[in-house]
């Protein structure tokens, strides 16, 4: 065999060898970072016992979180103060008559909070098995953080859990649910601030050429209401949208 055929074998040979050793630790990588993120893994080992329920008490934090934001797509806010009504939602009013009501982040943070607060009780009392006896604390709180691609909501309740003779206690959960809410956001807040700007003028052009899919739905010649639609993260990828109105003053 010639010199020249040997290099070539023996350089085939060490990509083999150097690709194998990347997709190796690629994978353990992967393994870990899943481990990482696994409540399992949690300081106190003793949460191990009751993962059952220490799962299904996340389950309801990111469900009931998960219905706040449906509910804040189809009216713009949960709890609106102008808006147009129908007969399931109300839309909520972001421009009415020359005044601009388009609500700061921390409102709509407060707002999830407020609707999660209210709704997880009557989900976490749903919970069945007989393997554990459960005690909830008389009083609890949530907090809601709107980043980038998820909206992450904390839960601050003391649970006792019983379960064979044993006694442990938790008090805190986490849910992240990924969506493209923070951008939408941010878009409508353009077309508020434009609004506010120049009422008698749309730039159609600017719309549309945005990432997202805008429509404008003509209610009568005072009233129209924008429907901002993410379908690629939308709400936990599924299409997700966002409704607000606005009213002019003619």
């Amino acid at each position: 065999m010639k010199k020249s055929q040997l290099s070539i074998f023996v350089i085939i040979g060490l990509l083999i060898v150097i690709i194998s050793a990347f997709v190796i630790i690629r994978i353990n990588q992967s393994k870990l970072n899943q481990i990482k993120d696994s409540p399992e893994l949690d300081e106190d080992p003793e949460l191990k016992k009751i993962q059952p329920v220490y799962d299904y008490i996340s389950q309801c934090l990111k469900i009931t979180t998960t219905d706040a934001m449906q509910l804040l797509g189809q009216q713009g806010l949960i709890y609106p103060d102008t808006y147009l009504s129908s007969e399931k939602v109300k839309i909520s009013y972001f421009y009415y008559k020359g005044k601009d009501y388009f609500p700061d982040i921390e409102i709509v943070e407060e707002q999830i909070q407020n609707y999660v607060q209210e709704k997880i009780v009557s989900c976490l009392l749903e919970y069945s098995d007989d393997t554990f006896t459960i005690e909830y604390g008389e009083q609890h709180n949530v907090n809601v953080f709107i980043e980038e691609s998820i909206v992450r909501t904390e839960l601050e309740y003391p649970v006792t859990v019983y379960s064979h003779g044993e006694v442990i206690d938790v008090n805190k959960f986490t849910s992240e649910i990924k969506t493209n809410y923070n951008r939408m956001y941010k878009v409508s807040e353009e077309i508020i601030f434009d609004t506010v700007n120049n009422p008698d003028w749309i730039d159609f052009e600017k719309l549309y050429n945005t990432d997202l899919d805008i429509k404008i739905v003509k209610i009568d010649k005072a009233t129209i209401v924008y429907v901002i639609r993410d379908s690629e993260i939308g709400l936990e990828n599924e299409p997700f949208e966002l409704r607000f109105g606005v009213k002019y003053d003619f």
